[in-house]
């Protein structure tokens, strides 16, 4: 999710390499490398960098607070309000067209990326799945479940796992879509504790529970580190 966020309002500067990998840049210096790469393609004048350098890094500065707020509708507005600053300061029509060309390539960059992120993440899945196996073993070890059982949870833990996959991937989620998502995880909530009666699936939740717990400490143990 965090990515997705991200990614609205980096891909103009990320994608046309305005900071480097693993790089803290502060926003005066992302804004300098930005104009930098303008300056590549668009003939500008001195005043034109000074003054596109601190309304870029302007942007960057509410865009980051935005991003932790989480704002969505705020973010559309302040990269809308950067367009027609941006304008304003190339005062041409034609360097403008430059400027929103440049945009464009460098959105079309950032879909690849993505596009390359899920194609990896799809060959993983195999290790993926191994470890689901291995999870499904203990489940069947702490419930005593049947063989039947044990091949229906299988089935729901695959379907699950799908689902949760593609709501992932889908860019621009609706109100509708988490709802479909919500219903559809229920559903199969509901499939499981048909499959195991009442006390398996008490069984269950306190497990859940149990992970839970350790996943929460396992993180602060990494954090403190």
């Amino acid at each position: 999710m965090k990515k997705y966020l991200l990614l609205s309002f980096a891909l103009i500067f990320s994608l046309l390499g305005f900071a480097q990998k693993g790089d803290r840049v502060t926003s005066e210096r992302r804004a300098e490398q930005i104009v930098k790469r303008l300056s590549d393609s668009i003939d500008l004048t001195k005043e034109q960098k000074k003054q596109l350098e601190t309304s870029f890094s302007t942007f960057h500065e509410k865009m980051e607070v935005l991003r932790k707020e989480k704002n969505k509708a705020a973010m559309k507005e302040v990269r809308s309000a950067q367009d027609v600053e941006v304008k304003r300061i190339l005062a041409s029509e034609e360097k403008y067209t430059k400027y929103l060309a440049m945009k464009k390539n460098a959105q079309k960059k950032g879909k690849e990326k993505i596009r390359e992120k899920r194609q990896k993440k799809s060959k993983g899945n195999q290790g993926e799945n191994s470890w689901s196996e291995k999870r499904l073993e203990k489940l069947s070890d702490s419930l005593n479940l049947t063989s039947s059982q044990k091949d229906s949870m299988r089935v729901i833990m695959k379907e699950k796992q799908e689902l949760r996959e593609n709501f992932s991937q889908k860019e621009n989620k609706k109100e509708e879509d988490k709802e479909d998502y919500k219903q559809k995880m229920q559903m199969l909530e509901q499939r499981t504790k048909l499959l195991l009666g009442d006390e398996k699936y008490k069984q269950l939740e306190e497990l859940r529970k149990k992970e839970v717990v350790n996943t929460v400490k396992q993180r602060r143990g990494n954090t403190n580190k």
